[in-house]
């Protein structure tokens, strides 16, 4: 009975993973669909096991600024889209 119940958490686990992994796609085809390529730039993505994500646009209304605000970005990113 113990074997049988240690047995189970390595697959409950693993079940976990797929599901984060299956919500993290369709997040991703989401976020690609409603990104605002106007206004935000376009999305630079390298990925795998890791992610690195970046917002990128040459054509930002001021060239002397680095990068976009960030809160802009996270604004955008909490707002939910259709």
């Amino acid at each position: 009975m113990e074997t049988e119940c240690q047995g189970s958490i390595p697959s409950h686990r693993l079940r976990k993973i797929r599901d984060f992994s299956e919500i993290m796609r369709q997040w991703g085809q989401q976020f690609q669909r409603n990104f605002n390529q106007t206004e935000l730039g376009r999305i630079i993505y390298a990925g795998g096991d890791d992610f690195l994500g970046i917002v990128y646009n040459s054509q930002f209304p001021d060239p002397q600024l680095d990068s976009i605000e960030i809160d802009r970005v996270f604004h955008w990113l909490q707002t939910p889209h259709k």
